[in-house]
């Protein structure tokens, strides 16, 4: 917000910048309604919970998680956001059509409303300056998952749009941007409602916000009493409300202890988790080492594995992992070029950018803390448990060029 912006290019131009980064969606949207395509597996299970919204099934809850097999006990992801995301498309086309048409519709829709969104803050954040960054982002990210993946209504896949989207947001909170609150506990709402598993990097990401937000209270010198009579707490009050009443019913009203007490019961996960070996080996994979975030390291960065019986118990092996030395030294040296631009931006007043190399600084750090102590299921590590691994990495990336042009 401290950067001025450069002349933009023309009006024309920069609008079709901003249709180009959706055309992939579009076009896949298309390509499924055209060819009769429809979700299997996990996705068709999930289609029809959105496919149940508004009905005598109305699912108060998101979908049930495989933890349940490490846990020993039945439990759902938070909350259905992302189902009543999508009702609307199942209310027309996927009853017009067939519930693949309104699957790809909604989830292409979902995934183009964060694209704009994410284009968006990025001109609120510095006009073309950072907007041009935002689209890098959403245009790379979009080109990693391929056409496939962008109508995919698995977990996994459909939150990495948003996920890119609630770390921009983090960096407009840390560059004091303080209205957009309401937003990102929206989004990140939506995160942990889809997949709890997400629970841990937005812990820490909350903290941040947190931490700045108390220091920029002191520094104005504003009560905490004037700050809950704001009207961005209220605006946050009613957010939070309406995007948990949902799970809040039935933990209230549902039979049994409820979902949301299962899930603070077995917080401590299984007694097998990542470690902070594997756990510094996969982050280096994804995010210091090539091919980083593309759709080659995508495809092939970290490998589906089972565990590996032992006489002590159970072990993850993750096999193509580099060497533990290795890949503390490939981290160590992607800590350093963001700490170094951390203090040299800031230094420069280039605070907005600062702000970007900090978030990408914190995100590899927690990204290493959250993995050590994720807990791995009876069925091992799935590639798909690391995905947003893959955006951490982009923005990381994207955040060492936009500094290192300031």
């Amino acid at each position: 917000m401290n950067e001025p912006p450069p002349e933009p290019p023309l009006n024309r131009l920069r609008w079709a910048l901003r249709a180009a980064v959706v055309v992939p969606m579009a076009v896949a949207t298309a390509r499924a309604v055209a060819t009769g395509w429809f979700p299997v597996g996990d996705s068709a299970l999930l289609a029809i919970r959105a496919h149940d919204v508004g009905t005598v099934d109305h699912p108060l809850l998101g979908s049930w998680t495989s933890a349940s097999l490490t846990l020993g006990e039945n439990v759902n992801n938070p909350g259905p956001l992302y189902p009543d995301l999508l009702a609307p498309f199942m209310w027309t086309l996927g009853r017009w059509s067939s519930i693949g048409s309104g699957i790809a519709l909604g989830v292409a829709t979902v995934n183009a409303g964060f694209a704009l969104l994410i284009a968006w803050l990025g001109d609120r954040l510095g006009g073309w300056r950072v907007e041009r960054w935002a689209l890098l982002l959403v245009a790379a990210l979009s080109w990693s998952m391929g056409s496939e993946l962008l109508i995919d209504i698995w977990q996994p896949h459909a939150l990495l749009l948003p996920f890119a989207c609630l770390l921009l947001l983090t960096v407009a909170l840390i560059d004091g941007d303080w209205r957009l609150t309401p937003l990102w506990l929206a989004v990140a709402s939506l995160l942990v409602q889809t997949h709890v598993g997400s629970v841990y990097v937005l812990a820490v990401l909350g903290l941040v916000v947190i931490g700045h937000a108390v220091g920029a209270r002191r520094r104005a010198g504003v009560t905490a009493r004037q700050l809950a009579a704001g009207r961005t707490a209220r605006w946050s009050a009613a957010v939070l409300l309406v995007a948990w009443s949902q799970p809040l019913i039935e933990q209230l009203f549902g039979p049994g202890r409820g979902n949301l007490a299962r899930l603070a019961s077995n917080a401590d996960g299984g007694d097998v988790t990542i470690g902070v070996s594997s756990a510094v080996k996969l982050v280096a994979r994804v995010v210091a080492l090539p091919p980083w975030w593309t759709r080659f390291g995508f495809d092939d960065s970290v490998t589906s594995t089972p565990l590996t019986p032992t006489p002590d118990g159970p072990v993850l092996d993750v096999p193509g992992l580099p060497g533990g030395l290795f890949a503390v030294v490939s981290l160590v040296l992607v800590l350093a070029v963001l700490t170094g631009l951390t203090v040299l931006l800031r230094r420069r007043n280039a605070m907005t950018a600062a702000a970007a190399t900090l978030i990408s600084l914190l995100g590899v750090v927690s990204g290493v803390a959250t993995l050590t102590i994720q807990t791995v299921s009876v069925v091992g590590l799935g590639s798909h448990h690391v995905r947003w691994l893959f955006v951490l990495s982009l923005f990381v990336q994207i955040s060492i060029a936009w500094g290192s042009r300031n």
